[in-house]
């Protein structure tokens, strides 16, 4: 599916919502648009995260580093760069997160919670 078959689908579901006629298909079209924008802002934090300790030792944290040690780390830089460009969606780490999603979302939501806890306590101290 290409960039602009997504919009319309996205558009129709809008426009479905607005007449009152959302249906299974709709709710699951809207979850997979949200799970996008959330797994890919999460791999830009990542990256960003990532490149900061290079240079800032105080953003050293052992069980974030575990986490984006991870082999699911690649995927979801490979997974972020496919939903954000606008290419086709039949791509080897949109498929391979698909395959792997009952895996792969309990990893994301611990790195989502870690980098919060990192984040607040760096702040806040």
């Amino acid at each position: 599916m290409t960039r602009a078959e997504w919009e319309r689908h996205v558009e129709e579901i809008r426009d479905d919502y607005i007449a009152g006629s959302v249906d299974r298909s709709a709710h699951t079209l809207v979850l997979w648009n949200w799970l996008s924008l959330w797994l890919g802002c999460l791999a830009v934090v990542a990256e960003g995260f990532e490149k900061g300790y290079e240079h800032d030792p105080k953003l050293l944290d052992t069980t974030l580093s575990s986490l984006l040690a991870s082999p699911k780390r690649e995927q979801l830089k490979g997974y972020r760069n496919k939903i954000f460009h606008p290419e086709p969606y039949t791509h080897q780490y949109v498929i391979g997160v698909m395959r792997e999603i009952h895996e792969f979302v309990p990893w994301a939501e611990e790195l989502t919670d870690e980098l919060d806890r990192f984040f607040r306590d760096y702040l806040s101290g």
